[in-house]
């Protein structure tokens, strides 16, 4: 059977612009989305307990498109702005543009309460329309 999505029960962000809160990023509505306010910025979501991981699929907003780097973090901890005690699961560079969706598939063994999808540079808004997380159990 396919994995089912795990129940997201937080979220928080660097910033947001205007009504483009955060829980647009997780509100199973392709056609909104949380806007970071700039060209860089953070959403972290809370999962509720420490589980494990098997992929994170998220898609992205990015206008105009260009060249941006994303990190994705996992941490048993919230983050924040600090994430010297997360794990960094990749890092995807490259060119960007709207509608990009990105599979991100977790190592083996890796449980985390907190995911973050960090971007510390683009040549674009960076925003997110949703983020979808899946359970390795």
């Amino acid at each position: 059977p396919a994995m089912e999505p795990l129940k997201i029960v937080g979220v928080r962000a660097s910033g947001a612009y205007r009504h483009m809160k955060p829980e647009r990023a997780i509100d199973d509505n392709i056609g909104t989305f949380w806007n970071s306010g700039g060209w860089k910025g953070w959403l972290e979501i809370d999962l509720g307990k420490e589980v494990p991981l098997a992929e994170i699929k998220y898609t992205i907003q990015f206008a105009p498109a260009g060249n941006g780097t994303v990190q994705i973090y996992a941490s048993g901890e919230p983050m924040g702005g600090d994430r010297t005690k997360a794990t960094l699961i990749k890092t995807i560079a490259g060119h960007m543009k709207n509608n990009d969706e990105f599979l991100v598939e977790c190592p083996p063994r890796l449980s985390a309460r907190y995911l973050q999808i960090n971007c510390p540079q683009a040549r674009s808004w960076f925003c997110i329309r949703e983020v979808i997380v899946r359970s390795s159990q």
